[in-house]
């Protein structure tokens, strides 16, 4: 009897360890998932903040551009690199960079 009751303390005491060890692991699963969240926000909120960086500058260089239809705006957009030497440009720029505008002053 005295075997089967320490059998029994024994069983319920492991149980309390694995269930304490699952809890603690839950947490930390947990954490993780909320650390990779957290990463995936803050990696949407960098584009965000540079994709609205890039339309301003795109608003500044060509004035009453956001007055545009949006049709207008992609067709605008999908011409532009038609024009001769805009294609080269963006190449350069992408590889090796631009000076700012106005050179080396």
């Amino acid at each position: 009897m005295k075997d089967l009751e320490k059998n029994l303390e024994e069983a319920r005491a492991d149980l309390e360890r694995a269930v304490r060890e699952k809890e603690v692991l839950e947490r930390r699963v947990t954490r993780k998932e909320n650390r990779l969240r957290n990463a995936l926000r803050k990696k949407d909120s960098a584009r965000t903040h540079r994709l609205i960086i890039e339309g301003a500058e795109l608003e500044y260089v060509f004035d009453g551009i956001e007055n545009l239809p949006q049709e207008v705006f992609w067709a605008f957009m999908r011409r532009l690199v038609l024009v001769p030497g805009v294609r080269e440009l963006f190449e350069l720029a992408r590889t090796e960079g631009l000076p700012a505008e106005g050179g080396d002053d």
